[in-house]
């Protein structure tokens, strides 16, 4: 027996597959042409301003799936208070909790002698993650002049 002769499913005039990927770029022009974070910041906020300061992770400790992770939690979050009245400026930071690199240094026990050695050292980790989250950062569509909305669930591998 044909089933497809015998359901009658909705034909729909959208695509059955998501096809993220290959939309992305199609999404990311029209909330650009419609400025929709621009108006969002310019509607009256009755519930009043939400400001989460984003930040880079760790500046001496390589990137990993927790940090994706905790970046699309911002997201939601944000886009929730956003939906629920709110005005959310987008405000990048660089809070590293205590600078883990110089916490780093002084654990090793470095001498006064050791010290430009060692902050160079630390200059060249923090170079190095910097650049790693600025890659992050980029692959994931955000722009660096102004803050778009960020869909993490285009980048996943298909199955």
């Amino acid at each position: 027996m044909n089933y497809g002769e015998a359901l009658n499913p909705p034909k729909p005039d959208f695509p059955m597959r998501g096809e993220l990927p290959e939309r992305e770029p199609e999404i990311q022009k029209m909330w650009e042409e419609r400025e929709v974070y621009r108006e969002s910041l310019e509607k009256p906020a009755l519930g009043g301003d939400f400001v989460l300061h984003d930040r880079p992770p760790y500046s001496n400790r390589h990137l990993h799936m927790g940090h994706a992770l905790n970046k699309a939690l911002k997201d939601f979050l944000v886009k929730y208070k956003s939906m629920t009245g709110h005005r959310c400026p987008y405000v990048p930071g660089w809070d590293n909790r205590g600078m883990p690199i110089e916490v780093e240094v002084l654990n090793v026990g470095v001498t006064v002698s050791q010290a430009r050695w060692a902050s160079i050292q630390a200059r060249n980790s923090v170079r190095s993650r910097r650049n790693s989250w600025r890659s992050v950062r980029k692959s994931i569509g955000e722009s660096k002049k102004r803050a778009q909305p960020v869909s993490l669930a285009s980048r996943s591998s298909r199955p």
